[in-house]
């Protein structure tokens, strides 16, 4: 069985405060939501901030293509190549990601969401880190096929966890989770740009792979 706890004070007044405007009352407000919805807030600042321009970034900073040259000439095709290389390790990743989703929930009963979701975080922080530092082909690569563990939990374990634990009242808690996809969406949409601009590709997966860290420390303390 799913326990509630209550979360700390930090992370519980900044989230309670939130939701009062959804016209909840503190106590409606269970600590084990509060706990995973602060750690899947700042997991999304990571996804939506790095993910969108890993392509690009397989392109020109792994590939040292150009989007922008001639067609057919030899940058323009190294740039093609590249995105090709990342279409093909996300697929890849979805196919590691399907016996993974199979067997997470005996991996959740067995180890609990808290070493799932560090676990994940980490890696997610330094697949990312990784990519932005190193360049190579081969490590790319594997960098973006590692995703596939921190994506599935991301966004099955908290909505299983929340499920589980509040079957009565899961559909106003899942849409609230909804709702702190889109805002740190929103706000990556806002900066990654001028910094893919200013300072490349690169720039924003070691900003999505920081969120990523950020995500792992909320998880090992609040979870």
């Amino acid at each position: 069985p799913v326990e509630d706890a209550s979360c700390s004070p930090l992370v519980g007044s900044l989230f309670k405060r939130i939701y009062r405007h959804f016209g909840w009352e503190e106590d409606d407000v269970p600590g084990l939501f509060i706990r995973h919805l602060s750690v899947f807030f700042f997991a999304n600042f990571a996804m939506f901030c790095a993910v969108p321009y890993m392509s690009t970034w397989m392109g020109k900073s792994v590939y040292h293509g150009n989007p922008d040259a001639a067609v057919s000439s030899p940058e323009a095709l190294q740039y093609e190549h590249g995105v090709a290389v990342y279409n093909t390790a996300t697929a890849v990743k979805a196919a590691v990601g399907i016996p993974l989703v199979m067997a997470y929930p005996a991996m959740l009963h067995r180890f609990g969401a808290r070493a799932i979701l560090s676990i994940a975080h980490l890696l997610f922080s330094v697949s990312l880190l990784l990519a932005s530092f190193f360049s190579i082909p081969g490590v790319a690569f594997c960098a973006v096929i590692l995703l596939a563990i921190p994506t599935i939990s991301i966004y099955t374990v908290p909505a299983a966890i929340i499920a589980e634990a509040y079957p009565y009242s899961r559909a106003s808690f899942l849409g609230v989770l909804n709702v702190f996809c889109v805002v740190p969406q929103m706000i990556d949409t806002s900066y990654t740009g001028t910094l893919a601009q200013n300072f490349g590709d690169s720039a924003v997966l070691m900003v999505g792979g920081i969120w990523a860290a950020i995500a792992f420390f909320v998880s090992c303390s609040v979870l």
